[in-house]
């Protein structure tokens, strides 16, 4: 994916700018399809320091101009991320702020979708400390409001070519992957839920 990405933009005929805009707003497409957010909700966007976190970003934005209550909690610093990231991170903070995740997650009325947008199918070492603590209040919080968790491209902590848990995970009831699926899709049916295949123009 990396090597397919990677030539699309080198051959000028899409920019990475355009590939998180398409991501994140498959994803939105996937939330607005389900019928019981027809006519919006809450919903708490986490997003990661990478490109996973970009279209997490990209998703809050586009969810909170169609009406819905949105909260973001972020990890890192903007000037730390990835220029396309960091670009949707500032397009997001034109509307809202960016909790700080390691503070804990944002208080208010509990939300009606949870989007996992942390770490994507590039986590390379596993999630400990406090980011491991957050993954499990953020399964808590889900399974006592009866939130929807939708991850984007692949839940947070699973390897993507094993499907093996790297410290920790936050288990999904939808994955919305792009261009294809990956190994762990398969493999982890148990932590990514229904997998929907959104093309980005690949």
């Amino acid at each position: 994916m990396r090597a397919i990405e990677g030539a699309a933009i080198g051959s000028g005929r899409v920019s990475g700018e355009t590939l998180m805009e398409r991501a994140g707003a498959g994803v939105v497409d996937a939330i607005r399809a389900w019928p019981e957010f027809a006519d919006g909700g809450r919903v708490l966007v986490l997003c990661g320091p990478g490109n996973n976190g970009g279209d997490g970003y990209v998703v809050a934005r586009l969810l909170a101009e169609d009406g819905w209550q949105v909260s973001v909690a972020g990890v890192g610093s903007v000037d730390g991320m990835p220029p396309d990231a960091a670009l949707n991170r500032r397009r997001w903070q034109a509307l809202g702020r960016v909790h700080d995740l390691n503070d804990g997650l944002p208080e208010g009325p509990d939300p009606d979708v949870i989007v996992d947008a942390l770490f994507g199918t590039g986590l390379a070492r596993g999630i400990e400390g406090t980011l491991a603590r957050r993954l499990a209040e953020a399964e808590s919080l889900a399974l006592a409001s009866g939130a929807h968790r939708v991850a984007v491209d692949l839940p947070s902590g699973i390897d993507t070519d094993t499907g093996r848990i790297l410290g920790a995970a936050l288990p999904a009831h939808s994955t919305v992957t792009f261009h294809a699926r990956k190994p762990a899709h398969v493999m982890r049916p148990d932590l990514c839920g229904t997998v929907s295949v959104v093309d980005i123009g690949l």
